[in-house]
């Protein structure tokens, strides 16, 4: 059985809203999908629908060609990490993790090596004590400890600090490159630029983009944000070249081109700046540009 999630014709109403109208995708083994969209859009909903946690108010989840019921070990075949996701507060993680095995059958082998790769591994505080990033990081232990083929992950990096954000994004290639389906779901596209092969843009319920990321964002540019007393002088250095800028207040300007490419335009036309920030990466600014229209 392939791992290929495919979504057709879902609706999902809630009273008089219409969460989800008429979706169809599909999400492939050997993929990481960002599920993007705007808070409200839909993503949670979707994920839950084809973890089987929420009915749709009619369409079909397939997995693999089955449905959900169908499946002989659904908890074995899809994780899924939701932010409300809880835990015991007396338990220590790996007994919080221990419990996980004896309640779903999964061998507890590997509670050592997912404790490890999480950074838990000698922490035997309860989990009442932890900060919001430990529980991030054991949700994703949590998640990963049977190794399912799908992996459905709601703001995965919330509350992580840079050194735990690299260990999920290896965690999350390898497990691609294996031919796992990945679908992460988030607004905050700048933690997955280099790391998603495609994207599904949700906007009220609706699939806005449904492309690989080169397709998404051909012809989109990054954006660096200029604070300069000189912003005339620096506005005409960039349109000397060809390139896009425009005011953004008495002082800023928000240039179409990398930070590296606007330091050296600014240097090269004696344009002094008090900051330079690239402030959004391609697939940020195609996003942007998608759910604005």
């Amino acid at each position: 059985m392939t791992s290929t999630v495919r979504v057709v014709a879902l609706k999902k109403r809630f009273g008089q809203k219409l969460a989800l109208n008429n979706i169809d995708t599909e999400f492939h083994s050997g993929k990481i999908t960002a599920l993007a969209g705007p808070n409200g859009a839909g993503k949670t909903t979707l994920l839950r629908i084809i973890a089987g946690l929420t009915r749709p108010t009619s369409g079909d989840v397939s997995i693999g060609g089955t449905t959900y019921r169908q499946l002989s070990s659904p908890m074995s075949t899809i994780g899924i990490m939701l932010g409300s996701t809880g835990f015991y507060s007396g338990c220590s993680a790996r007994q919080h993790l221990e419990i996980v095995c004896a309640l779903t059958g999964i061998q507890s082998d590997q509670i050592g090596k997912m404790l490890e790769g999480v950074g838990l591994a000698d922490n035997r505080a309860r989990i009442k004590t932890y900060s919001a990033g430990m529980m991030q990081r054991l949700r994703l232990a949590t998640v990963l400890l049977h190794d399912p083929p799908i992996l459905l992950l709601d703001e995965p990096t919330n509350s992580l600090d840079p050194e735990s954000m690299l260990q999920l994004r290896s965690v999350l290639r390898v497990g691609a490159d294996h031919g796992k389906t990945i679908v992460i779901a988030s607004h905050q596209l700048s933690d997955f630029y280099s790391l998603v092969d495609h994207i599904v843009v949700l906007k009220d319920g609706l699939i806005v983009e449904d492309a690989s990321v080169a397709e998404t964002t051909l012809g989109a540019l990054p954006i660096t944000r200029v604070v300069s007393a000189q912003v005339e002088q620096l506005l005409n250095a960039v349109r000397l070249v060809g390139g896009m800028a425009e005011l953004r207040g008495q002082s800023c300007v928000e240039v179409k081109m990398t930070a590296s490419e606007v330091a050296q335009i600014a240097q090269k036309g004696g344009v002094e700046y008090t900051s330079l920030l690239e402030v959004a990466n391609p697939l940020e600014r195609a996003y942007l540009e998608l759910i604005r229209r």
